[in-house]
């Protein structure tokens, strides 16, 4: 990832620090590693809940948008709940990502990027993303939590916007260690 270079991308990455203490200092059952989704919602942080999407991760290839938090949606231009979020992305990078969706819930970890977001107009704005996985009852979709904040002034444009590159990556240890299978695209 780039240094930082402004106030509003200082002001992401202290957001994303904020959200993963959150994430953190959610209850959790005995011994468990992730809270449950069901804690999250219970537990809504109005300055966070705005940030958050919350994405179940369905095979073959689906990461359907279970809730699109509002300032997820005057940033993107559109609610994209009930979207698969993989149709937002260039289609060279969706194979990958839901590949590494797949390694955050077999193995625990956090994911952290950059993601590049175009407007209509062709005005872009760069959003750091972290997605930490979500305990689920049994039979259920595995969940993802991703809390986007924007690195940069977001101008007052036509969207819906679309996802023009995804950068960086890096795993986030949250207690199961690092797999072995690069973060990066």
């Amino acid at each position: 990832m780039r240094g930082i270079d402004s106030a509003t991308e200082a002001g992401a990455r202290t957001s994303i620090q904020e959200f993963l203490g959150y994430w953190k200092s959610l209850p959790r059952a005995p011994g468990a590693l992730l809270p449950h989704l069901r804690t999250l919602l219970d537990h809504a942080n109005p300055k966070i809940q705005p940030s958050i999407a919350l994405v179940d991760v369905i095979p073959p290839q689906m990461l359907a948008v279970r809730l699109f938090g509002t300032r997820r949606e005057a940033a993107f231009g559109t609610n994209i709940t009930r979207a698969n979020a993989l149709d937002f992305y260039p289609a060279e990078v969706r194979a990958t990502v839901f590949a590494r969706s797949l390694t955050m819930i077999a193995h625990p970890v956090g994911w952290m990027t950059q993601r590049v977001i175009t407007s209509g107009r062709g005005s872009t704005v760069r959003f750091l993303s972290l997605s930490l996985p979500l305990a689920v009852d049994s039979g259920a979709a595995p969940c993802i939590a991703n809390y986007g904040a924007a690195m940069d002034r977001q101008p007052d444009e036509d969207f819906p916007a679309r996802i023009n590159t995804l950068g960086g990556g890096e795993w986030v240890d949250l207690g199961a260690g690092i797999p072995e299978i690069s973060p990066e695209l």
